[in-house]
């Protein structure tokens, strides 16, 4: 199987929602095709996809989002939004994949810091990241407020 990391386009919508859906974010494909069009115009962000090439046939298997990190009490970042790999394929490398492009893109856009955040249930991702030479900097809570 040989795995090659390419932009996202809108082809990729299902496969995308699908691997959404994995990460714990499932949405109705109307609105999640607004999402990715809102991201892939924006220039702070840069959307890539895992495809697998399997038996002639090519597959989205995962997908990262980056995120340029701009604030007044810290240094610029690449920020990784969300990186997600369809279950099917875990264990093959595609992660390590995207931390490698992160670290290209990282110094592309003149950064020397990668920071991500993950949620507290996701243990196997934890280890993976340390095994990455990522340090858990703190414990957090996330809050959320709907506006009508």
């Amino acid at each position: 199987m040989k795995i090659s990391l390419r932009n996202a386009h809108e082809e990729d919508i299902t496969q995308l929602a699908v691997l959404s859906e994995q990460l714990g974010y499932p949405q109705e494909i109307t609105e999640f095709k607004k999402h990715f069009e809102l991201v892939n115009k924006n220039q702070n962000h840069r959307l890539l996809v895992a495809e697998a090439m399997v038996s002639e046939r090519r597959f989205v298997v995962g997908a990262v989002l980056f995120r340029k990190n701009i604030s007044l009490f810290t240094e610029p970042m690449l920020d990784i939004v969300g990186l997600v790999v369809d279950e099917a394929y875990r264990g093959h490398g595609i992660g390590k994949l995207f931390l490698n492009e992160a670290e290209k893109v990282c110094r592309e856009w003149g950064y020397s810091k990668i920071f991500l955040s993950s949620n507290i249930k996701r243990e196997r991702a934890h280890q993976f990241y340390l095994r990455e030479g990522f340090i858990q900097m703190k414990t957090s809570y996330k809050f959320e407020k709907v506006i009508s």
